[in-house]
């Protein structure tokens, strides 16, 4: 037992404060070390397929470094079908080495020098360079299950070989099962999608009563009081969500009451606590909306029209701005309802369609740029075009960025091109 002195205790009690510096120095800088030597390339001119300094997979022999046979028993070291590949890194565009198998062997053998967990990407063979990465879902059985429960007009159903949400409308939510949970940081232009419901109020008093839906409260002002649904606060004017500091004034000044019909409201659940909104009153239940939040709005509606022939949403001004001087400033007032308590930006604003899905979009709320969406939990969007080879032509021609392909998928093809604000969008060919 050690015994610090000054304290009368033993060092267990009374640690001794110049030894506990001195132990923090030491493992700071091992810390530093670790660091350091993470940023140089020790695996450079490396043969992936020549693993050496481990046992021999036959006699269990230590291996010398650059062994090719064991020295006990003669055997290669060589791995069959390990390789390595050089795969584009979609953030830096820099080519990195990957780790390649291709047989049962090279997984043994990984195991025997002490790899702790391999995460392959759903690639395939013709596309190694630019594997796949479509993140969604831990568990896109329960994540099916959850939403079909919450909106019964809605079905589990499968698409180029992956598992589907699909909605009544002939809109499908795909899934892509992961081993990790999903990122959902840094914010991407991809905010959250919604359902039209028919009665609003009434949908919502059932997932009052079902544990597995967060019911999430609106902030009525900056002061703190909050509604589940908007109409249960001050009404919108005119043909905008929200009111500002000064609009809330004038409301309670006036005494204006809610409507308490119709409205919209917000919820989380499902394996990866997901948010999604609710609208309502309308005539079918159905998929309905993707909320986004873009860099520069009024450009992004010039993007959308020009590239994808998106017409402007119904209810929403186009815009007589071009791409010279689309920038504009965020509006400085700040809205209510809205999910933080600070409230949100809502002006400007803009919005496409494509069939009876509306894309909408506010200015990026936050100080930091919009992060790119492949990765997250919501990838990316999905269009059907009839023709892709012509799509292909008209985007490359106008110099749109494509992230991938054309590449197979299931029966058909695709591609994925980045948006305006870094979204991943894929056009699948539909005849």
């Amino acid at each position: 037992m050690c015994f610090n002195a000054k304290a009368g205790l033993c060092e267990y009690c009374a640690p001794d404060m110049d030894e506990e510096i001195a132990s923090a120095q030491a493992e700071a800088a091992k810390q530093q070390a670790l660091e350091k030597a993470q940023q140089v390339d020790w695996m450079k001119g490396r043969d992936l397929g020549q693993v050496t300094g481990v046992a021999c997979k036959s006699c269990g022999a230590k291996l010398a470094s650059g062994a090719k046979f064991c020295p006990e028993c003669g055997t290669s070291t060589v791995v069959k079908g390990l390789d390595s590949v050089d795969v584009i890194n979609r953030k830096t565009g820099v080519r990195e080495p990957y780790i390649t198998l291709h047989t049962r062997e090279a997984i043994v053998q990984l195991a025997q020098i002490g790899v702790l967990e391999v995460h392959p990407w759903g690639s395939r063979n013709e596309t190694m360079e630019q594997p796949d990465r479509i993140v969604i879902d831990l568990d896109p059985d329960a994540a099916i299950d959850f939403y079909t429960r919450q909106f019964p007009t809605t079905s589990k159903s499968s698409w180029g070989g992956m598992p589907a949400l699909k909605s009544p409308n002939n809109v499908l939510v795909l899934f892509t099962k992961v081993v990790t949970a999903p990122l959902l940081v840094p914010q991407t232009a991809l905010w959250h999608w919604g359902f039209h419901v028919k009665d609003v109020r009434k949908t919502l008093d059932e997932f009052k009563r079902r544990p597995e839906v967060k019911l999430l409260p609106l902030y009525t002002s900056d002061e703190g009081g909050s509604v589940l649904i908007s109409s249960d606060t001050w009404p919108s004017v005119g043909n905008t969500l929200g009111l500002t500091k000064a609009q809330i004034a004038e409301a309670r000044a006036n005494g204006v009451q809610p409507t308490r019909q119709g409205g919209f409201a917000y919820m989380s659940g499902g394996p990866e606590d997901a948010l999604f909104e609710i609208a309502g009153d309308y005539p079918q239940e159905r998929f309905n909306h993707v909320h986004m939040w873009h860099e520069q709005p009024f450009c992004a509606l010039l993007w959308y029209k020009k590239h994808l022939n998106a017409p402007v949403r119904q209810g929403f001004p186009d815009t007589d701005l071009n791409e010279s001087n689309c920038r504009v400033t965020r509006g400085a007032d700040r809205t209510w309802p809205a999910l933080n308590r600070e409230g949100m930006f809502r002006s400007p604003r803009a919005g496409v369609e494509f069939g009876d899905v509306v894309l909408t979009w506010y200015m990026n709320q936050g100080d930091k740029p919009l992060a790119p969406s492949r990765g997250q939990m919501q990838d990316h969007i999905g269009l059907s075009v009839t023709d892709l080879d012509a799509w292909v032509d008209k985007l490359r021609g106008e110099g749109v960025t494509f992230l991938e392909g054309p590449y197979r998928f299931g029966e058909t093809r695709a591609v994925m091109i980045e948006g305006p604000s870094r979204e991943a969008i894929e056009l699948v060919e539909v005849k």
